[in-house]
Parts: structure tokens; C-alpha cells; sequence
């Protein structure tokens, strides 16, 4: 064992010398899905639902078993405190952790580390948050992390009084950290909001209401799209000799992101000479308006760029080419503000796999077109506008990577000793490991006729902790 320095009454010590490590039991299908028996069997997504709702403990699964079920599944329910992770797949990756509230099965994807005092349960929870475990994790088809392994880790152990100081700094932190999240997430929510509201009241006129008032103008006035653009077109798809590595760039919905072209993505592109003839039709400019027909979602904008000199399209996708009077961005701006697909799902309620917008459609579109000054304007508040917006997300950003980066640092010194102070007085690391010892053979050995042996053990705070074996 690597010796390592620790602090004052610290010791090292394999997990095995603490806990045991088990595997789950294969759960055949027709085991499964009964809610009204009383012993819980828990899968690997349990495990990842309690992690995103921030819960340590597992209290509900989504499967459940009887005593009958146990003995035909010849299965062995783990002791209520055990620590249970993914084993195998891409879940291991996730090194998601929790605890079980009550004895419980778990299927043979999952592993479980079931301390020898369940006093210690938490302890080494936040001890398992702390390891990579999937880099343990071996095999050709399915990677699986081995129980050697687990039971090998080296773990720093701290007097037993220290251990719960520790426990308590950390489920304060913890809670803490997601009060924040929650909070976080919240303000992404009123950045939405607000865009919409600041789109929505550009397109109704509401924000330049006040500039209006001060100004010479005619009156807005709607012409359908196919007025308004010189050109409202889909695209189509050539035959895979069409497609060449370089060329004309063709885009497919998945190029449009967050309201861009983001053509790095899987890019495509087709013959020039192919461009120029049979998809004539849908040959794009930088400045045209592009919208996906074809769904779901609906509603996926973008403003073609200069990148390139010409572009080209699939039939997923219009392109609105507009005209002098109208503004590509203003355009742009109405078809993200959504009131056109909010229509499309009025009129198309209730008609089974209706998710497309027809080319016809689109070129009936009702345009709300202000006096091309009030276009120049409402471009320039929303831009001001969503730049705020965005520095904001800026910062956002920055604030979630460093609380995200918290949970690991906090637990980082709590293993170093650093979170909490060391107590001359505690009963040192290496007291508590004999008497793990002692209940870990009396586990092993049980006498004749005695199902339980109980061992009191008192620590430096006189409080008798019971371990029943």
C-alpha cells in the first residue's frame, strides 16, 4: 500500500478493509414491472434519476419483488446503506452514486459498496463521488468495471468523529450548491422569456411605439410572402453521385443551430454543375432568410452568411429572398418571434403526424411590414437588446462552470483534511479500523443458534454507536 502523508490519527486502508463490494443479479423481464410487492430492485436508471433531482438516497424504484421472486431469482438483498453505481456502459462515465434507503436488489449492471458499519454509509458516498471509477472499467464488447478493482481503491480513512464533521460540511455544501443551480437555471429561463418578449413586441410594434409617435410614417401594411420576397422556394435532394468533398455547400436542418448556420457540422456539398441545373431551383445567397419545413421542432431560422458566394438546400428547408422594402433581418426576426408555426399547429390541430410546413404555406405567410425607417429601427433595438441578453448568458456561463468545478474541490480537501479541523481528542483512524475488523469477523462467523451479535462500541463523544452483525 502507497504510503501517503495524512493528517493526524488519518490512516490508509483499502475499501475492502471497510466495506464489501457486490455485484447485482440478472432480472429477467418477466420479473419486472410489478409496483404492488415489497422489496425494491433497482436499475441503473434509478441511479441517474435520484442524481438529477440532487438525491442521495434511492426511496422509489420502478420495479419491485417478493420474497417468492427473491428465492426463485436466488437473489441476496444488499444492506440499507449501501453506495450503488453503474458498472458497465456509457452510465459508468456518468459516475452517478447513491444510497440505498432500505434493503434492496440490484440488476447485474450495478455494483454496490456496502460499508461494514452503516454509520459510515455517507462517508463513503462522497468517498465514491471523488472516483473516475470507469477508468477501471475493462472487456471488448461492453466495458465493465471489476470488483477487484473497486476493492482495491485507497481510501483516506479519518477518525470516526471527524468522518461525520465531514459528512455535515459536506451535505451543507452540497445543498447549498444545488439551492444555487436551481437559481441559475432560473435566470436562463427569464433570458428566454425575455427574448420572446422582446421579439414579440417587435413584431406588434410595441417596442418602437414611443420612437413612432415622434415620427412621420405611414401605416404598417401585411402582404403575403410570396408579395414581399422576390423569391420563397424549397430545396431538393440531387442523387449521390450529385455530392462531391468540395463544391457548392448543401445544407440540412441539422446546419441550422441556435437560430445560425453552422455548417462544420456533417458538411456537405454539391457538384457546381449539378448546382446549376437541377437544383437551379433552390440555389441560396448570402442574406437569404432560411426556414425548416420539416420537422419536429419547426421553427429553426438562420440568415444565410457570406462564407460563401452561393449556397444550395435540401427540401427541408424554404429560403425567403426578400424584397427592397423589407428587411432580411426584420424577416428574420418575425419567422423567431414563431407566430407563423404557431399558426401552422392551429390549422393542422388534431391531424395525426402533421409536422410539415408546405411550400404553399409558406408562401401565404401574413408579413406585418412597418415603413422601412420603423424595419432600420426595431433591427437595432432587438440587436442592442439580445446583446444584453447575451452578455448576461456570458456570465452565466462562467458562474456555472466554477460552481460546477465546486462539488470536486470541496471534496478534494475533504479527503486531504483540509474542509473541516482535526480534533486532538478523537479517537484515532486506526481504533476504528480494529473494531471494523472485529465486527467484520464476527459477520463472517456467526455463532451457533445466534442470528444477531451485537457490539457497542463508545467513541470520544461517549455516545454508544450498536452494531448489529
Amino acid at each position: 500500500m502507497i504510503e501517503r502523508e495524512l493528517p493526524e490519527g488519518w490512516i490508509d486502508v483499502q475499501l475492502r478493509d471497510v466495506a464489501e463490494v457486490v455485484s447485482g443479479i440478472g432480472f429477467p423481464n418477466s420479473y419486472q414491472g410489478s409496483l404492488d410487492k415489497d422489496i425494491p430492485f433497482f436499475k441503473v436508471g434509478d441511479i441517474s434519476k435520484a442524481h438529477l433531482r440532487s438525491e442521495q438516497f434511492l426511496t422509489e424504484a420502478n420495479n419491485y419483488i417478493d420474497e417468492q421472486d427473491l428465492k426463485k431469482l436466488k437473489g441476496r438483498k444488499l444492506p440499507k446503506g449501501t453506495v450503488v453505481f453503474a458498472k458497465i456502459g456509457e452510465a459508468l462515465k456518468l459516475n452517478r452514486r447513491a444510497i440505498l434507503s432500505e434493503p434492496s436488489l440490484v440488476d447485474n449492471n450495478v455494483m454496490g459498496v456496502s460499508p461494514i458499519l452503516e454509520e459510515q454509509s455517507k462517508f463513503l458516498y462522497f468517498f465514491l463521488l471523488t472516483q473516475e471509477l470507469a477508468q477501471f472499467s475493462a472487456g471488448n464488447a461492453v466495458p465493465s468495471v471489476r470488483k477487484g478493482s473497486v476493492e482495491e481503491l485507497l481510501l483516506p480513512l479519518p477518525p470516526f468523529a471527524e468522518q461525520k464533521r465531514i459528512v455535515a460540511k459536506l451535505d451543507k455544501a452540497f445543498q447549498h450548491l444545488d439551492t444555487l443551480k436551481a437559481r441559475l437555471e432560473r435566470i436562463l429561463e427569464l433570458l428566454k422569456s425575455f427574448r420572446q418578449s422582446i421579439l414579440t413586441q417587435a413584431v406588434t410594434g410595441k417596442l418602437t411605439e414611443d420612437w413612432r409617435d415622434s415620427q412621420e410614417l405611414a401605416d404598417w401594411k401585411f402582404e403575403k410572402a410570396q408579395d414581399c420576397c422576390s423569391k420563397v422556394q424549397s430545396g431538393g435532394t440531387p442523387k449521390p453521385d450529385g455530392f462531391d468533398d468540395s463544391g457548392v455547400p448543401f445544407l440540412k436542418v441539422y446546419n441550422i443551430v441556435n437560430q445560425k448556420i453552422d455548417f462544420n457540422y456533417k458538411p456537405q456539398f454539391v457538384k457546381p454543375d449539378i448546382h446549376s441545373s437541377k437544383l437551379k431551383k433552390s440555389i441560396a445567397f448570402p442574406g437569404d432568410v432560411l426556414m425548416n419545413i420539416v420537422g419536429p421542432p419547426l421553427g429553426k431560422i438562420a440568415i444565410l452568411p457570406d462564407e460563401h458566394e452561393e449556397w444550395n438546400h435540401n427540401q427541408a428547408i424554404t429560403l425567403f429572398r426578400t424584397k427592397k422594402y423589407l428587411l432580411n433581418k426584420y424577416l428574420y426576426f418575425y419567422f423567431c418571434e414563431g407566430v407563423v408555426i404557431r399558426d401552422i399547429h392551429k390549422e393542422t390541430r388534431g391531424m395525426v403526424g402533421q409536422v410539415n410546413i408546405s411550400l404553399s404555406q409558406c408562401r401565404n405567410f401574413e408579413i406585418p411590414i412597418p415603413p422601412l425607417a420603423e424595419q432600420k429601427e426595431i433591427v437595432k433595438r432587438v440587436e442592442t437588446l439580445f446583446a444584453k441578453a447575451d452578455a448576461i448568458k456570458g456570465y452565466y456561463i462562467k458562474l456555472k462552470e466554477k460552481i460546477d468545478k465546486l462539488p470536486q474541490a470541496l471534496l478534494a480537501k475533504a479527503f486531504r483534511g483540509e474542509l473541516v479541523p482535526q480534533d486532538p481528542n478523537d479517537e484515532p483512524a486506526s481504533l476504528l479500523l480494529e473494531k471494523i475488523k472485529a465486527v467484520k469477523a464476527a459477520t463472517s462467523k456467526p455463532s451457533k443458534g445466534k442470528k444477531n451479535i451485537s457490539k457497542t462500541f463508545k467513541h470520544e463523544d461517549q455516545k454508544p454507536l450498536d452494531f448489529k452483525v
